[in-house]
């Protein structure tokens, strides 16, 4: 009688394994799923490519067909940006303003611009020192 009854505690014994080990594997798939959905969605999310418009509407780079006139104002936007970065700053924030400006133009042309502007004349080294400020506006 005793052998009988250690073999059922046995067999609930296994199969509370199995059972323990059907929802663990169950749940790390569920894991991985939601894990490879998310990394999905983020990855559709950042190829989508958003355009703000002059009167503040957003749409999505592929539903608009754009215009010349509407890439004019862009690159208008693009070499505001640029001058204001370049041009407009404080002692303080000097360096990040003309390295921002300068990676919006990259390549040989940027870095002439810079030392012709700024080094050669000894003008970086007296924003710095002076605390310059220079405010700059374009229309």
């Amino acid at each position: 009688m005793k052998l009988d009854s250690l073999k059922s505690y046995n067999r609930d014994a296994a199969s509370a394994r199995i059972l323990t080990m059907v929802c663990v594997l169950g749940c790390l798939a569920v894991t991985a799923f939601m894990y490879w959905d998310a990394r999905s969605f983020i990855a559709q999310q950042t190829a989508k490519k958003i355009v703000i418009d002059r009167e503040n509407h957003a749409w999505l780079a592929t539903e608009k067909q754009f215009t010349r006139d509407d890439r004019k104002i862009q690159y208008e936007e693009h070499a505001k940006d640029f001058y204001r970065l370049f041009f407009s700053f404080d002692g303080g924030s000097f360096d990040v303003s003309v390295n921002r400006a300068l990676h919006l133009i990259e390549g040989e042309l940027g870095k002439a611009l810079y030392i012709k502007e700024y080094v050669e004349k000894p003008l970086a080294r007296e924003i710095t020192e002076n605390n310059w400020k220079l405010d700059i506006d374009i229309i």
